[in-house]
This record gives structure tokens, sequence and C-alpha cells, in this order.
């Protein structure tokens, strides 16, 4: 959970192209059974494939980013 310039930075370099793209968040569940590798930073998953609310996650909320 990050504030939206932290995120931009953490996600993005800090690209202005990607200016903006912290002020909203994803955020869910992993059911499961579904296959998450490890990324190059301690706090990122990769998950192959297509994640389905419902099926594969269960999402909690979508919105603003609120930290």
């Amino acid at each position: 959970m990050l504030n939206p310039a932290t995120a931009e930075q953490a996600l993005f370099a800090g690209n202005p192209a990607f200016k903006g793209k912290g002020n909203y968040v994803v955020e869910f569940v992993v059911r499961p059974g579904v296959t998450l590798h490890p990324g190059t930073q301690p706090n990122e998953f990769i998950h192959f494939g297509s994640l389905r609310n419902g099926r594969h996650i269960d999402i909690i909320y979508i919105g603003p980013n609120l930290f």
C-alpha cells in the first residue's frame, strides 16, 4: 500500500508519461490454487495469464488511492 507519489516512483520509475497513474488502486485477494511467482522486489508477485474476479481473485476495492 503506497501513496500516489510513491506508487508512481516504485512502479514507473517517475516516468512523466505515467503521471497520475498512482491515484487509483485495485485491491484483491488471490484464491487458493492460483500460482504466483516472486518478482524482483520483495513485495512483487507475478501471475502469467488471466485473473478473473470470482474465479481466481476476489476484488475488495477499486477506486481512488486513499493512502
